[in-house]
């Protein structure tokens, strides 16, 4: 399953459901900007995990941090720690508000959704996306190594030679 569908998908479609209460949107348009950006945030894990620490720093915050709280229940996106950490995410994951503006932009061409719009989606899809990769790397999927979903949340085939997914499963061997 990859990124985009466990988060679409993510408690039953409630997520995507809250996201679209909290921006005020019809739930159609809220999937349709959630399809728009989350490739770029998939991309920016998969930069992220190949610089040096990156993997591991991803493993630490699945492991560490209470994300899958955001998929087991939407409703704490209601509330400004839950935007605030979105944010966090987005930063270690997009680096500066600038590059976030730039894929709002961008998904913004791509859907014809206001990019004001998704910039306010953008920290509730961070969080969401965490809390979904969370639940996948602790064993919320079925088959393989709780790493093999994981590394195919972030568009790993399993056949590239310096692929993200070799390190976070690599890496992973160590955690779990």
């Amino acid at each position: 399953m990859s990124l985009v569908e466990s988060i679409l998908s993510a408690n039953d479609g409630r997520a995507v459901a809250q996201i679209a209460k909290q921006v005020g949107i019809p739930e159609s348009v809220a999937k349709k900007g959630i399809e728009a950006l989350a490739p770029s945030l998939q991309r920016g894990l998969q930069r992220n995990t190949k610089k040096r620490g990156g993997a591991e720093g991803l493993l630490d915050a699945l492991k560490s941090g209470s994300h899958a709280r955001y998929v087991d229940d939407p409703a704490t996106l209601e509330k400004e720690d839950s935007i605030a950490d979105g944010n966090k995410i987005l930063g270690h994951i997009f680096g500066n508000k600038d590059v976030s503006r730039n894929v709002a932009g961008e998904a913004s061409g791509r859907s014809g959704i206001d990019s004001a719009l998704l910039k306010k989606m953008l920290p509730m899809l961070g969080a969401v996306a965490m809390g979904a990769m969370a639940k996948n790397a602790s064993g919320g999927s079925s088959g393989g190594s709780p790493l093999d979903a994981l590394g195919g949340l972030l568009g790993g085939s399993g056949g590239g030679e310096d692929s993200s997914l070799d390190s976070i499963l690599d890496l992973g061997k160590k955690f779990f």
